[in-house]
């Protein structure tokens, strides 16, 4: 399944509202943050491994409505969502960290 990229808080909160039990990633980044780089193209490559998890792709500002609602300090940030309510979420750019919870998380 491909990512998903989303630009409006409204289609977010419908898509975590309708996800069930299936696992929601929201990765969020920034065009001008060099650990967010690699971001797109593991988000790719897990997405077509795990077609079972939802991942979305969320470019962010410094002062926008996601880093205020999320608390977002720092990007990239990963957050998992299962039946609407977040599981778990960290920051930075360990990906490896990021891969492990998605395994962890998604059944």
């Amino acid at each position: 399944m491909a990512v998903m990229v989303l630009d409006k808080m409204c289609e977010l909160d419908e898509i975590l509202s309708k996800s069930g039990r299936k696992l929601v990633v929201v990765t969020f980044s920034s065009q001008n943050c060099g650990p967010c780089r690699p971001v797109p193209a593991c988000l790719e490559a897990i997405s077509e491994e795990m077609p079972d998890v939802l991942f979305i792709k969320i470019e962010v500002g410094k002062d926008d409505e996601y880093t205020k609602r999320f608390k977002i300090k720092g990007v990239p940030a990963f957050f998992y969502f299962k039946n609407g309510c977040e599981e778990y979420h960290f920051e930075g750019g360990n990906l490896g960290h990021f891969r492990k919870m998605v395994d962890e998380l998604r059944f």
